[in-house]
């Protein structure tokens, strides 16, 4: 139980539409749920999957500068949505609103012809990314579909003797 309260402490999630706070401390958690019924608690909403999907996502494709999103912005992130599935996008500015953030970049990649319903799996507020997903990634997420696992090793090739 105190493993799963330090995970929340540890995990920061982005505030999109219907979801819902939680004040631990000094640190917000929002977890990424459609409904309130669908989180019975604050510590089975956070999903160890997010934490691997984070991961599996290396390095932000995407930055944004302190003169906030371009339609280029908008444009990259669209495609690289549709090359990646999930995508972290760095923002390089002194005080950052991750809703504020997420709802421009949105804009301006549905405006560039993404699909409806991109979502906002996490964000962090130390490394000041948030990871954008195509809509549909959180349930695959949370039923263990992504990522997807790691390829099998090469057979290796037995030495005769």
């Amino acid at each position: 139980m105190i493993i799963k309260a330090l995970f929340i402490l540890l995990l920061q999630f982005c505030l999109c539409a219907n979801g819902f706070h939680l004040i631990v401390g000094s640190k917000r958690s929002v977890a990424t749920v459609r409904h309130l019924s669908e989180a019975p608690d604050i510590l089975e909403s956070s999903h160890p999957n997010i934490e691997k999907a984070w991961r599996y996502v290396k390095k932000p494709l995407l930055r944004l500068g302190s003169k906030g999103a371009s339609k280029s912005h908008g444009n990259s992130l669209k495609e690289l949505l549709q090359a990646h599935t999930a995508v972290k996008v760095k923002i390089n500015a002194k005080k950052v609103d991750y809703d504020e953030s997420f709802a421009a970049l949105v804009k301006l990649a549905l405006e560039a012809g993404a699909p409806e319903g991109i979502e906002c799996l996490q964000y962090r507020d130390i490394e000041k990314t948030i990871l954008f997903g195509l809509p549909g990634t959180l349930e695959k997420i949370q039923a263990g579909d992504f990522p997807p696992p790691p390829p099998p090793p090469p057979p290796q090739e037995e030495e005769e003797e």
